[in-house]
């Protein structure tokens, strides 16, 4: 398994295919049960890195969204 540092500023991308990678070792992979651990683990801090950025996502389109009907109502 390859060392996972939960404050590397990964993209949302990045952080899906790890993602996937950890959940294929652990449904395919004879692990030990302290491997799977720390996968578990991993794919939780990755599951969480995601989460975060798809809130901010939305919230950056609802800000946006906000601003362009906030112009509309000001052009009219």
């Amino acid at each position: 398994m390859n060392s996972f540092d939960p404050s590397n500023k990964i993209n949302f991308e990045q952080a899906i295919q790890e993602l996937e990678k950890v959940v294929s070792n652990m449904e395919n992979c004879d692990l030990k049960l302290d491997a799977l651990v720390g996968h578990y683990q991993k794919g939780k801090e990755l599951l969480s890195n995601c989460r975060k950025k798809l809130n901010h996502a939305e919230l950056k389109i609802k800000e946006t969204t906000n601003d362009v009907q906030i112009d509309n109502q000001n052009d009219s």
